[in-house]
């Protein structure tokens, strides 16, 4: 966490996360193709680099404002072209109740 009380994926947490739930994920980041980080309370998504096989991160109930800076690694991109690359970033809204 930061100073200004942002809580942004850290590796840390993201080494937890393969070892605690071993039977959704591999152990080796690149080897997996889904996150799902819904509902833990992250401000910022960040530290992803090693995650070079995901196509899809579940980020629905989160603090997120905005997405920032690179999720895909440059050599993911550069080794696949536009036509083979899809990946969904699937964000929800919070219910507002009118």
């Amino acid at each position: 966490m930061s100073a200004n009380n942002e809580k942004g994926l850290t590796k840390e947490f993201l080494k937890k996360l393969l070892r605690k739930d071993f039977k959704i994920y591999y152990s080796t980041p690149y080897l997996n193709d889904c996150l799902y980080l819904h509902y833990k309370g992250f401000d910022k998504v960040e530290n992803l680099e090693e995650f070079t096989g995901l196509k899809v991160i579940y980020l629905e109930g989160n603090g997120l404002g905005k997405i920032e800076g690179k999720i895909i690694p440059k050599s993911y991109l550069r080794s696949r072209s536009s036509s083979q690359f899809k990946m969904s970033i699937l964000v929800g809204k919070p219910n507002q109740k009118n």
